[in-house]
């Protein structure tokens, strides 16, 4: 008779995130592991927060505000979702291109970001974005698709929103993660269906590394969109926007920011980001869901191009 498997055995090879192609998955950190020359590993353990119920008061912040919190530092986790090819390839050209970039950005010490340098820093946080939400696979959003477009095309759909900011406070490292995933019943009937296959799911991630302060938001919803975009600029002082689509249309960022040529010329920005600041753009995501919610407001889903 022959040997029985073991369950582990038996468990068929992950799929990379990225690309999709199935084994030889290798771990990645979740923050670069270059980044630890800037930020101090201290950190005893990290929250994740989902915000159903928004960010409210700080007092309240781990208190009443659902989360799951991780051991250790974040800047030390990894996951076993990427395969080697993706990881040491395309992923590590982008990380060692920004190395020094990167690391006077976190020191706040960096005072002009060059143009050429824009498209490779918004692969990085897209990057980061889609790693940070698969420490918990259930609770991420961002499609299949979104992330298969980074690889294959070098940039991220016009779904896609980030800004960056300088950040002026008490946090070293900062990780903050809230969804919005409208989910209908016949969705529960599909055999091996993930709330991650809607293509209507929309994230928000704040991030802060030192004095780099980070929104990234993944929105085909136009519905959602421009409810968003609304409550960010009441932050236009304080954040600039980089992904691509803000980049080539310069209508957007003379809305924002009146005339200007060059990305370097816009920033840093007029502000800095401060606590009071970090709260409210958290809280920007988990609210419209509720808004949505309660008022019956249908998600269009902008498809991704």
């Amino acid at each position: 008779m022959g040997k029985t498997k073991s369950k582990k055995e038996q468990k068929p090879p992950g799929k990379c995130i990225f690309c999709g192609n199935s084994g030889n998955l290798t771990k990645q950190h979740v923050f670069s592991n270059m980044l630890k020359q800037y930020i101090p590993r201290t950190q005893k353990g990290s929250r994740h927060y989902f915000g159903s119920d928004g960010f409210k008061k700080a007092s309240e912040l781990q208190k009443q505000i659902p989360h799951k919190v991780d051991k250790g530092d974040m800047g030390v986790r990894q996951i076993r979702n990427v395969c080697s090819i993706c990881n040491s390839e395309w992923i590590n050209s982008i990380e060692q291109e920004l190395k020094t970039l990167l690391g006077e950005l976190i020191l706040g010490e960096e005072k002009e970001i060059p143009d050429q340098k824009i498209a490779s820093l918004v692969n990085w946080i897209a990057i980061t974005t889609i790693m940070g939400e698969n420490t918990h696979i259930s609770d991420r959003a961002i499609h299949k698709d979104e992330r298969k477009k980074i690889r294959e095309e070098g940039k991220p759909s016009e779904n896609w929103l980030i800004w960056i900011g300088e950040y002026s406070g008490k946090e070293t490292q900062l990780y903050r993660h809230a969804t919005h995933i409208p989910l209908e019943p016949k969705d529960l009937e599909i055999p091996g269906f993930s709330a991650c296959d809607r293509l209507n799911n929309c994230q928000c991630t704040v991030m802060i590394h030192g004095k780099l302060f980070i929104v990234a938001a993944t929105i085909p919803a136009a519905s959602i969109r421009g409810i968003f975009l609304e409550q960010i600029k009441n932050f236009s002082q304080q954040l600039i926007p980089i992904t691509p689509k803000a980049l080539k249309n310069l209508s957007l960022l003379n809305r924002f920011f009146g005339n200007r040529e060059t990305f370097a010329k816009i920033w840093p920005a007029q502000l800095k980001v401060n606590d009071n600041d970090l709260l409210a753009i958290s809280n920007a995501m988990p609210e419209i869901g509720k808004f949505m919610e309660r008022n019956g407001i249908a998600t269009n889903v902008r498809r991704i191009n």
